[in-house]
């Protein structure tokens, strides 16, 4: 009896630890992130930060939920301190250490986040954490006193298993430390759903949010995991992009507005990655609508579920690293963005054809002009003086000689490599298209989130995002039967208020009418219109 008593407890002891149980998370994160805006250079730095807190308060983000600035990847030196072993920063990016932007950052009343990776380097090739969680964990959490650290894949196995366990070794040295600190899982995979409530307070599910394509793309490898998500665990499809041109990258106005609807009907942390000192006024006034950023934070903690999808395709499965020191496959099947892809097909289309066009015009005038037909006169009383004097020459010299001389056999030799280009380079753009061809499609589709109910009332309340991915228009539609997907169902007799979160404009939709949402999406550039509407029965 004894026996078994103690191997209960060892087995109890065993559970509790390997989990997260940090008790914090319980609604996505929201803050601000460094990559997309500053990179791996030298204006990652203390003043910079600063500066950020600054903005943070100043555009009134910090009130409305955007509490924690993050740091990402390449704060460090590329060794660890050889006396303590410890991570330490960059000297000239952080002269006075980490401990001046923490000081700065609470006394805005702000969090501090960091970035390590659970491979021997971070994706920048910074020292990682792999093999050092414990001391890292307490430099983290003690030594700086961090709220949040986001734990990248670079540079580690692809294997499954091993994967979990290093980051489970992370979150063990985390929670040893005493301090309650948002663990953030970066292994950009969907793989990691199924077990991500174990591991972090929130795990990517996709690859770098670079472009419209990638968004949507995290959206579409996003359908099928809101059955794993819930308070104090989600599903990471990425950081926010604005539109601004001075970060590292961007999207058009619509589709930022687009990706703030779809990342709050999905639960998705809210990190800006853009540029605070270049934010345009409708990113502002994107980041700032409190009507959506409540439907993200809604204390119910459901994720959405897509209740109209005519998209083609599959949702897009979850793709292997490539190797051990690089990222996984998904991260792109390209590493430039869908505009500069666009841009190079229409160059190369450009280029092809005229040289298709400039080669045949030389053939033409070749054929035509009476510049020509002295030319050919002059060949041919060359080459009859060549063979006349041709006593001591060889063949090859012979020849040589004549093809500097002879200008129209000079002509075809430059007509026929103009025309071989032109077809190299029609044959690119072709292949550019043909990739292009596989970017977003034109479909549609609608997300319903079921929210908390007001309380002490029965009413029943929900989010609906309708989002047009190409640049077709279109109208979408969600009746009673579309709605009734959500989960919670809205009974036929009731009264339904309908609030366009974006104008606030509501629609009062009687018993005795038929239920339907109607949201006219305009064709724009690049596509990614869309509508957001909160809806709540009588």
């Amino acid at each position: 009896m004894a026996t078994v008593l103690a191997l209960f407890i060892a087995l109890l002891t065993t559970t509790c630890t390997n989990a997260l149980n940090n008790g914090i998370g319980l609604v996505p994160i929201m803050g601000l992130n460094t990559w997309n805006s500053l990179r791996c250079t030298k204006a990652l730095n203390a003043k910079a930060l600063q500066a950020y807190a600054d903005a943070i308060v100043d555009h009134g983000l910090r009130d409305l939920g955007y509490q924690t600035l993050v740091i990402d990847d390449c704060w460090s030196m590329s060794t660890r301190n050889p006396s303590t072993g410890k991570l330490q920063p960059d000297p000239v990016q952080f002269p006075k250490g980490i401990a001046e932007v923490q000081q700065y950052v609470r006394r805005q009343n702000l969090t501090l986040g960091m970035y390590s990776d659970r491979g021997s380097k971070t994706c920048a090739g910074r020292p990682g954490s792999n093999g050092h969680e414990t001391i890292d964990a307490e430099y983290f959490a003690i030594d700086v006193g961090i709220s949040l650290l986001k734990y990248d894949s670079c540079y580690a196995t692809s294997d499954h298993q091993t994967a979990f366990a290093e980051y489970g070794a992370m979150r063990d040295a985390l929670n040893a430390t005493g301090v309650r600190v948002n663990f953030q899982v970066c292994g950009w995979n969907a793989w990691y759903a199924p077990h991500g409530d174990s591991l972090g307070n929130s795990w990517r599910i996709a690859a770098d949010a670079d472009d419209w394509l990638h968004i949507y793309r995290a959206i579409r490898t996003n359908e099928n995991l809101h059955q794993y998500a819930g308070p104090g665990h989600f599903n990471d499809p990425d950081m926010l992009v604005g539109s601004g041109k001075s970060t590292a990258v961007s999207i058009t106005p619509i589709q930022s507005r687009t990706q703030f609807n779809m990342w709050a009907v999905m639960a998705a942390p809210l990190m800006i990655g853009a540029d605070l000192a270049d934010l345009s006024n409708w990113d502002l006034e994107t980041y700032s609508n409190a009507r959506v950023i409540a439907v993200d934070q809604d204390s119910r903690g459901q994720q959405g579920i897509p209740v109209f999808n005519d998209c083609p395709y599959q949702p897009y499965r979850p793709l292997e690293q490539s190797s051990p020191t690089t990222f996984p496959t998904n991260i792109t099947p390209w590493t430039w963005s869908v505009v500069l892809q666009r841009q190079a097909a229409t160059g190369t289309w450009c280029i092809g054809i005229f040289l298709l066009v400039a080669s045949a015009s030389v053939v033409l005038f070749g054929r035509s002009s009476e510049s020509s037909k002295r030319y050919r006169e002059f060949d041919l009383s060359f080459t009859q003086t060549m063979q006349a004097d041709r006593t001591t020459n060889t063949n090859g010299v012979y020849r040589y000689v004549c093809w500097l001389s002879n200008l129209s056999c000079q002509r075809r030799v430059v007509v026929v490599v103009m025309a071989l280009l032109g077809v190299i380079f029609v044959a690119i753009a072709v292949w550019f298209s043909v990739v292009l061809s596989w970017g977003v499609p034109s479909c549609a589709q609608v997300w319903a989130k079921p929210l908390t109910k007001v309380r002490g009332e029965n009413k029943h309340r929900a989010a609906l995002v309708m989002v047009n991915f190409g640049e077709n228009r279109r109208t979408l539609r969600c009746d009673r039967s579309c709605l009734e997907k959500v989960g919670d169902g809205f009974a036929r007799d009731d009264v339904v208020y309908v609030q366009d979160v974006w104008t606030n404009e509501t629609t009062t939709i009687a018993a005795s009418q038929q239920v339907e949402v109607i949201c006219d999406l305009l064709k724009v550039a690049g596509g990614g219109a869309s509508c957001m509407f909160v809806l709540e029965t009588a």
